[in-house]
Parts: structure tokens; C-alpha cells; sequence
């Protein structure tokens, strides 16, 4: 029994005993039927309800496996209710959060449950930030026809969606700044994927492929356009290094997106570095193409953040001594 379900086991109770007062002033038939129905009737109710919530069977589904910031994440929810009673009384509590900004709240969503009838309906969350958002189906509460008692029926259904940041064109200079300049905005430029000059393979041309490396002698003899695959220093990879500051995580999500994008389009190999203020260590990702991005944006969805801003490029410059260069976002 809950708390709620105090005030009407009372209400109920005083009604019982002023009905018993009043048959014991009237001395009438009729009312020693109603009161004998009276103290059965909360058995009654009790009873099958029990034996009915524990025929409720729930399903969840969703057909998102990912959204874009600003687009809602649809469920569609399943009750199915196989026996004769109806549960007039079902309450599902729910939670739903950003894993950047974590909340302990529950939501608690009247559903229906008509008996011998499976019944669906629909439930929509919105996105107003990018982000891994978590939604778990914890506890089905149904309530017996006379609120007198409350069963809890555990679901433990999660669900992890991730929110990504909408693409926008990246209009600025790629530039990487110098590790022992003092200012943010002191960038020299970088050599973006620099090529070694010694051939890694010889392949099959694909979209994309610039001219200039089609072997034309091989193309010519197989009547296939082949292409030189060059080696990169990994020493020219340029460096990214996305600040996961608590207060411009959106702004950070934003930009890292952008950029990356923008080298990809040039078909240019980066590393990101990701810091992590536990430990104060930097796990690194090779991106090659817009799936290794999409796995490293995943990543980023599940790092802690932190309230210290430029953390990450801090701890970066003590550990490279001003020997490498990069960009902090």
C-alpha cells in the first residue's frame, strides 16, 4: 500500500462504520446485505486486480536507432490485457535524460488497459539538446477499483538513443595553433594529412579520388582507372582536441561536427583526443571516414564533463612541452 492509498483505505473505512451505525438504528433487512456486501466488496477488488496485473504484458518499440537535434524520438507502447476485467487504474513511471545533464526525476504516464483487447498508443520525447539520451521504463503501478491497494509490477526497460548535432558547413580557416603561443586565437596553419610520397597500394578508383593520383600506365594496360594509395606521416595527422567543458558542450558538439566534416570532404585522416579528467589521460581516435566519426561522437556522448574550461588543452601542453601542434575546440 502507498501513501495515496491511505486517505481512501480511511474514507472507505469511516463510510463502513457510519453505515454500520445507521443499520443498527433502522434494523432493516436490506442493510445487513449491504454491509456484508460493503466488508467483501475491497477483497473483491483487491483480488482481481492482482490476478489481472499479473496478466499485463508490455511491449516498447522504437524505429529510432538515432535523431538529429530538434527531431522528436517516437515510442509506441503495447499493453495487452488478456483477461476479462479492465484496470481502470495503471500508471507507468518512466525517466528520460541527457547523459550530459543526468536528472533523478520520474515521470509517471496514465495508460490504458482494456480487458481482452491489446491496445497501442504513442509516446514522443523531444531533443532540445545533442547528447545520449537514456529512457527507461521502470515500474508499472495499477491501483484496484476502490484505491485501496497499489501493485508494482517491475519492467526495467532502457533504451539508449544518441542525439547528434546537426550539420552545419564550416566556413572558418582549419587552423592549428602554435602549443607555445599564450592567446586562443594565435593559429598558424598545419599540413593536413601530409602524403610520405611512398606508395601504400594500388587500387580500384573510387568517387572521390583526386586525378592526380590515377596511375596512368597500370590504368592503361588493364583498361581500369586504378589509383596510387600514398602512406601518411602520421606525425603531419592533424590533432583535434574537443574541450568537454560542462557550460559549451552544445557549442563544442557543434563545431567538432562541423570541422571534421569539412575534413573529411577533403579526404583528409585525423586523430581526435579525448581527455579523460579522471586519470588526466588522452585516448586517441583515427578518423578515416564519416562511420569512424560517428563512433567517436558516440564516444564523446558517454565522457564525464567537466567544470574547469581549456582542462583538456592545459593538461595537453604540460605533456607535449610545446612539441606538437593542434586545434582545441
Amino acid at each position: 500500500m502507498q501513501k495515496q492509498n491511505l486517505s481512501y483505505a480511511l474514507s472507505y473505512f469511516c463510510f463502513l462504520v457510519l453505515f454500520c451505525i445507521g443499520a443498527l438504528f433502522y434494523r432493516q433487512p436490506f442493510t445487513a446485505i449491504l454491509l456484508l456486501l460493503l466488508i467483501i466488496l475491497p477483497f473483491l477488488s483487491v483480488f482481481f486486480t492482482s490476478r489481472t496485473a499479473k496478466k499485463i504484458r508490455m511491449q516498447f518499440h522504437t524505429a529510432t536507432n538515432s535523431v538529429e537535434q530538434g527531431y522528436p524520438i517516437l515510442f509506441t507502447i503495447t499493453v495487452n490485457n488478456p483477461s476479462f476485467f479492465p484496470l481502470l487504474n495503471c500508471n507507468l513511471s518512466f525517466s528520460y535524460e541527457n547523459l550530459f545533464y543526468p536528472k533523478n526525476t520520474a515521470e509517471i504516464l496514465s495508460i490504458p488497459a482494456n480487458f481482452r483487447k491489446e491496445t497501442k498508443f504513442s509516446l514522443s520525447f523531444d531533443t532540445a539538446y545533442a547528447g545520449m539520451v537514456q529512457i527507461e521504463f521502470d515500474t508499472l503501478f495499477v491501483t484496484d477499483y476502490l484505491h485501496l491497494y497499489t501493485f508494482r509490477i517491475p519492467l526495467k526497460k532502457s533504451f539508449r538513443i544518441p542525439v547528434l548535432v546537426p550539420s552545419v558547413p564550416y566556413t572558418a580557416p582549419i587552423l592549428f595553433s602554435k602549443v607555445e603561443n599564450e592567446g586562443e586565437e594565435d593559429n598558424v596553419t598545419s599540413h593536413l594529412g601530409l602524403p610520405s610520397g611512398e606508395i601504400k597500394e594500388i587500387r580500384e578508383y573510387r568517387p572521390g579520388d583526386k586525378l592526380q593520383n590515377i596511375h596512368w600506365k597500370m590504368s592503361a594496360k588493364t583498361d581500369d582507372l586504378l589509383v596510387k594509395e600514398f602512406d601518411r606521416q602520421a606525425e603531419h595527422f592533424p590533432v583535434i582536441i574537443p574541450e568537454l567543458y560542462k557550460n559549451k558542450i552544445q557549442d563544442t558538439l557543434l563545431t567538432l561536427n562541423s570541422l571534421c566534416e569539412a575534413l573529411l570532404a577533403k579526404q583528409e585522416i585525423f586523430r581526435i583526443l579525448l581527455f579523460h579528467p579522471g586519470d588526466k589521460s588522452f585516448s586517441t581516435h583515427t578518423i578515416t571516414d564519416r562511420e569512424s566519426l560517428h563512433q567517436t561522437l558516440l564516444t564523446i556522448y558517454f565522457q564525464p564533463l567537466y567544470p574547469i574550461p581549456h582542462y583538456a588543452r592545459d593538461t595537453f601542453l604540460e605533456e607535449t612541452d610545446g612539441s606538437k601542434s593542434f586545434i582545441c575546440i
